[in-house]
């Protein structure tokens, strides 16, 4: 399984003119992702490959942008929304910036929104060979603000659960569900004192603590209803790690990886402003593993 990720976490110098892209990540397919392996082993020498391919042949050729730039589409996409294009920008000039491909596609870019980013020096980098960068492209839509969060977690070290808290607070502390929490808005429902929660900084008063985990029949009926619960903004649930692997593989089956302690399942509803919109992500720690547009 190869997961989504956020081009602005991975690299520091994007470029976008979206408010916030936290809704919009990127992987490649997993069957696609598998030929896009299996075709990158098939060939001797890659920086001669792409320089016959995209620059000699003009495959998948859209513009010359200068004389070591060309803007093409990209052969092996990546899994995006479906009102994206997606490009790639190749260049021998390796003291090309983020902006000088801005500035060279002001006008292909026009109006619409954008995501310019590379994946050098990252886990991400499959063709180090030759500096690219990748762009996606739409027509310009509303904003998303996150409208829920829901964490499923099992039980870890203190320290691996009070870092894990606060990273999560450093995600998705800016967000106005988050800042205004209050016990109308909030569930904590905990079979024990949980650093997680000493990390995320939810105040004590709005944490209501169980005697018992909930049931694992019980599990997917209750993240129904805490999604259909206009009220609530927030929630943390405590579960046992066989429960935890069960829900995660109910939504993706092919799921292999057992939890470790502090492993947690992760749902996120986004809501587009001004409109009905709404975009559920669900995460297998830091994995997206399903994507729905409600």
């Amino acid at each position: 399984m190869f997961g989504y990720y956020i081009p602005e976490l991975i690299d520091v110098n994007l470029k976008t003119n979206i408010v916030n892209i936290e809704p919009l990540m990127f992987r490649r397919q997993f069957k696609k992702l598998q030929e896009y392996e299996e075709h990158i082993k098939t060939i001797d020498d890659l920086t001669k490959h792409i320089i016959e391919t995209f620059f000699e042949k003009k495959l998948y050729f859209i513009n010359q942008i200068d004389e070591d730039t060309i803007l093409s589409y990209n052969s092996f996409e990546y899994s995006k929304p479906p009102d994206m294009s997606q490009y790639i920008i190749w260049t021998k000039n390796n003291d090309m910036t983020h902006d000088d491909v801005l500035e060279h596609l002001e006008e292909f870019i026009d109006e619409k929104e954008y995501i310019l980013w590379t994946n050098k020096g990252t886990v991400h980098t499959s063709v180090p060979q030759i500096k690219h960068f990748h762009l996606m492209l739409r027509d310009k839509k509303g904003t998303y603000d996150l409208d829920k969060l829901i964490i499923l977690m099992n039980k870890g070290e203190s320290e691996d659960e009070y870092k894990k808290g606060k990273f999560f607070r450093q995600i998705y502390g800016k967000y106005d569900i988050i800042k205004n929490l209050d016990k109308n808005q909030t569930l904590v429902s905990s079979t024990f004192n949980n650093h997680f929660t000493l990390g995320f900084n939810i105040p004590c008063d709005l944490m209501e603590h169980k005697s018992s985990y909930p049931s694992p029949d019980y599990l997917d009926d209750l993240i129904n209803e805490l999604l259909l619960d206009s009220k609530l903004k927030m929630a943390y649930i405590s579960v046992l790690t066989d429960d935890l692997f069960a829900l995660a593989k109910y939504y993706l089956t092919d799921i292999v990886k057992f939890p470790d302690s502090g492993d947690n399942l992760r749902f996120e509803l986004w809501k587009m402003k001004d409109e009905e919109t709404k975009v559920l992500r669900i995460y297998y720690n830091d994995v997206i593993i399903k994507t729905l547009f409600l």
